[in-house]
């Protein structure tokens, strides 16, 4: 459910983007390109689409396959610390740029998520 539910919201939200930009002429406007809907240009723009389709798919199926078995406390401290889990990964791994400003708040998000299932436990 939640995969179909995603899988339509990404439909609808990309789709409908493309559509406005496209019946506005704004695919065409220089610094607008990224509204253009592209094919992809040859086999190997083809394979990173599938492997990156079912990297999520078996993700999105792994996540939930975890979530049924897992206590419904846990599963809302994870998805609430999921976006400071994410900004790290960016950071660290993949070596995206920062700024004060973002780390302050992932720091607030996790700290906050924190303090929720701290005073949980103790109640």
């Amino acid at each position: 459910m939640l995969l179909s539910f995603l899988t339509a919201t990404m439909f609808a939200c990309n789709g409908g983007a493309h559509l406005a930009s496209r019946l506005a002429g704004l695919t065409e406007a220089p610094g607008w390109q990224w509204g253009a809907f592209v094919w992809p240009a040859d086999a190997a723009d083809w394979a990173l689409i599938g492997a990156n389709c079912a990297c999520t798919l078996a993700a999105h199926l792994a996540t939930a396959a975890g979530y049924r078995d897992t206590r419904a406390g846990m599963v809302a401290f994870l998805q609430l610390t999921e976006l400071p889990w994410v900004y790290l990964l960016d950071v660290l791994a993949l070596g995206e740029p920062t700024s004060l400003l973002a780390s302050a708040g992932c720091a607030l998000v996790f700290a906050g998520a924190l303090a929720v299932a701290l005073q949980q436990g103790k109640t």
